[in-house]
């Protein structure tokens, strides 16, 4: 063989490895990926929301999660109320399957992954990017604002970057955004882009989303945001590009242009919206599934996990929470993510339509 074949050979098997792990990862079944979670009944992860994903380079997913529940839980799968619950976390999969839990630790015990000022300063976190030696992640900066269970607002994003392949905890920096947008709900990459998305509140018509762009896989390097009619470097410029959108959702390249797939707030339906171009105009978004029933809990943020998915088949994780907080530590599998395939192709309704 000559050289310049030996060169050629070396450089495409990694691209081969990582071929045959995607291809595996796609025939993975949202039951197994249900499964797999409700199995972490050890001294690591035990029960967590938000469950963004995406493939590292090296054919391993991590999943990062929100308010997340350290260990706990017995073998009947009720939860101890003295559980560490700490502010965000991430968990490895392993390409032998194992599952391991990446926390920081202080003299109190368990504590987050990316830590906030105190108790009342926290970050939830964003749809991860990975590039060359980084995983790139924007956070939202929360705040607590009063002493009820739901006064907390976010104040910021931030941008978390962890290197790789160990995950160590880089740098944890600011983010100049637009007024009242926390700029941590969706992501996608596309050619010479990546195009981040945001949200704030809409008021009656729920959350309004905005979206940025930057140099692919580059999360610090300039954003620009659009602001109706160009990308401008201006955040207090950008404008809304589409209506009632949750928190956290997807954005997916598709055969004719991109979609937008979301869980309705306070509703069990996945609705996606259709555009030509990542800043839209979105359609008005049609109904494509609902979230199973599920006794006692709620479901909420669902999002596609495209390194599980093939095709139109998307693989939809939702956040599973109870109907009152006590359920979570009778029932460890009230918070919990679940998982199941929708169709993209499929459009059952329009999103303003009556609920059957």
């Amino acid at each position: 063989m000559s050289r310049s074949r030996r060169l050629a050979a070396r450089c495409l098997l990694p691209l081969l490895v990582l071929a045959s792990v995607t291809t595996a990862h796609a025939a993975v079944t949202p039951e197994r990926l249900t499964a797999m979670f409700a199995a972490m009944n050890d001294e690591g992860w035990t029960g967590g929301d938000a469950s963004w994903s995406t493939q590292l380079p090296d054919g391993r997913v991590i999943w990062l999660f929100g308010d997340t529940f350290i260990g706990g839980v017995d073998v009947d799968g009720r939860r101890d109320p003295s559980a560490p619950l700490v502010r965000n976390s991430m968990v490895a999969q392993e390409r032998d399957g194992t599952m391991r839990t990446l926390i920081a630790r202080d003299a109190r015990g368990p504590a987050a992954l990316v830590a906030g000022s105190g108790p009342n300063d926290w970050y939830w976190p964003g749809p991860p990017v990975v590039s060359d030696r980084l995983v790139q992640v924007p956070m939202a900066h929360i705040a607590r604002t009063g002493s009820g269970e739901w006064d907390f607002k976010a104040v910021g994003t931030s941008l978390a970057v962890f290197q790789l392949p160990d995950l160590t905890l880089q740098s944890v920096t600011q983010l100049v955004t637009p007024p009242g947008v926390n700029m941590a709900s969706a992501a996608a990459t596309s050619g010479r882009f990546t195009y981040v998305y945001g949200t704030r509140d809409g008021g009656s018509r729920g959350k309004d989303a905005f979206v940025a762009r930057m140099p692919a896989g580059e999360l610090r390097g300039p954003w620009t945001y659009w602001d109706g009619r160009r990308w401008s470097h201006d955040p207090a410029s950008a404008t809304s590009v589409a209506h009632g959108v949750a928190d956290q959702f997807s954005v997916l390249r598709t055969g004719g242009g991109w979609a937008l797939v979301s869980q309705v707030p306070m509703s069990r339906d996945i609705v996606a919206f259709r555009a030509r171009r990542p800043q839209g105009a979105w359609d008005e978004g049609a109904r494509i599934a609902r979230t199973p029933e599920i006794a006692h809990g709620i479901t909420y943020n669902a999002t596609v996990h495209p390194e599980f998915s093939a095709g139109k088949r998307l693989i939809l994780g939702f956040c599973v929470n109870a109907d009152t907080w006590s359920r979570v530590f009778t029932d460890a599998a009230l918070y919990r993510p679940r998982f199941m395939a929708v169709h993209l192709a499929r459009r059952t309704a329009s999103a303003n339509s009556p609920m059957p």
